[in-house]
């Protein structure tokens, strides 16, 4: 069996969940302090700059880090977990297989024919420096099988 997502993908799923419950967390924290003690003056414009910056980054965050699964490849069957949950995924149920995007992670994209329990497509980051050798792999792991 070999692995072909990094060793920080728990990492990185982590630092989304933190990412996202940062903005919640620091917002009531602020309406608290604002509540509280009466010299503290409200402005509406960083409020509304502090929600629109909230959205925006948790969305992107959890776009590019929060989808990221573990990935094995075990002969002609990947191994995909969410840490919580592990299923397999014959290479025959492959439609193809992405190019690393230009992203710092360069994510690799398999799309599958018929949607597993963890979506349509599975989104990995393979190990730094090894993105290309590993689409390639799994691509012709994906034509021979």
């Amino acid at each position: 069996m070999r692995k072909l997502s990094t060793n920080l993908t728990f990492f990185w799923r982590l630092y989304a969940i933190v990412w996202v419950l940062f903005f919640p967390v620091s917002g009531i924290y602020w309406l608290y302090r604002y509540f509280s003690f009466s010299e503290t003056v409200f402005d509406p414009g960083k409020l509304v700059l502090f929600i629109l910056f909230a959205l925006i980054s948790s969305v992107f965050v959890h776009f590019m880090l929060g989808k990221l699964k573990n990935v094995f490849l075990d002969g002609d069957t990947l191994i995909v977990s969410n840490f919580f949950k592990q299923i397999r995924i014959p290479l025959s149920e492959v439609s193809h297989v992405d190019n690393p995007d230009l992203s710092s992670l360069q994510r690799i994209k398999i799309i599958l024919h018929i949607p597993s329990e963890f979506g349509e497509e599975i989104v990995f980051a393979p190990p730094m420096f090894e993105a290309r050798e590993t689409a390639e792999l799994l691509k012709k792991q994906v034509a021979s099988a």
